[in-house]
């Protein structure tokens, strides 16, 4: 099968990396995609049961250092407190009611296909790709969601066009090379696929280095103001659910390698600051 990057469109440069995944890489801009058949991608994966269990701990512990960053970097580059702010993939709005609290008077706006009810933001319960706005914002936001995207050209594009001029745009994804990631594709090599599965599992189709998101943004006339690698937090992690032995043997490997990933600052995550020119 001949395919092209989503990033750098180059068809020559993309080989299948792993069968059994449908995994395919390209050489070029060093990004990694899943090709989705049919029959999965019609899968209600994003169900109470994906917030309840499979990511139990991801929505139990809401990582609230990197909110805290959102917040700071929101005030050091915005003005004025007049503004609205959409939040892509809100979930059950843990950012944005974060920010409710420090800043009761910011408009904020949520999206999710998920259902949702607040009294500190806006909720708008849809598809953000197949929805139309008849407003722009001043900031949108998008927290682990674009790994999940399929056509992430349109999915940036339709950023970009609800983004006022000068508007702030923040997404963090996955860090596809940080060191949680090779480790578990070295041990993969060796017949040790437990992390590779887990981390290049379905429900993440786009698997994002510094190098492929930088390109896709900047492809886009994105300025790119920051780019970070930190760590999530340590509870937020999700372990497979098995035996207390085999359990605690992955906590500690985790906690390990987030260790030695902050002091090389390439963590399992990024974080994207832009301005739209």
């Amino acid at each position: 099968m001949m395919l092209s990057c989503p990033i750098c469109k180059k068809d020559e440069k993309v080989l299948l990396y792993d069968v059994s995944m449908r995994l395919y890489r390209c050489s070029h801009c060093d990004h990694t995609f899943t090709v989705v058949d049919t029959s999965y991608a019609d899968k209600k994966i994003y169900s109470d049961a994906y917030f309840d269990s499979s990511h139990e701990n991801w929505f139990k512990f809401p990582n609230f250092p990197l909110f805290d960053r959102i917040h700071k970097f929101i005030l050091k580059s915005l003005k004025n407190n007049d503004f609205k702010l959409l939040d892509i993939g809100c979930g059950r709005g843990d950012l944005l009611n974060y920010l409710h609290q420090k800043e009761p008077k910011w408009d904020l706006y949520g999206i999710d296909t998920s259902t949702q009810k607040s009294d500190n933001f806006k909720f708008i319960q849809a598809d953000f790709a197949q929805s139309s706005f008849n407003q722009k914002f001043d900031v949108v936001t998008s927290i682990m969601c674009i790994e999940h995207i399929q056509d992430i050209n349109l999915f940036v594009d339709k950023i970009i066009g609800i983004t006022k001029p000068e508007g702030l745009i923040i997404i963090t994804t996955i860090n596809a090379g940080g060191l949680m990631y090779g480790l578990a594709r070295a041990l993969h090599k060796i017949g040790i696929s437990q992390a590779f599965q887990r981390l290049y599992s379905e429900h993440h189709v786009q698997h994002f280095t510094n190098k492929s998101l930088k390109a896709l943004l900047e492809n886009h006339g994105l300025c790119i103001l920051s780019q970070k690698n930190p760590n999530y937090r340590l509870a937020s992690v999700d372990y497979p659910k098995t035996y207390p032995l085999i359990s605690g043997c992955y906590k500690i490997a985790t906690a390990i390698t987030f260790g030695l990933s902050t002091l090389l600052n390439n963590g399992v995550s990024q974080e994207v600051m832009c301005k739209r020119v």
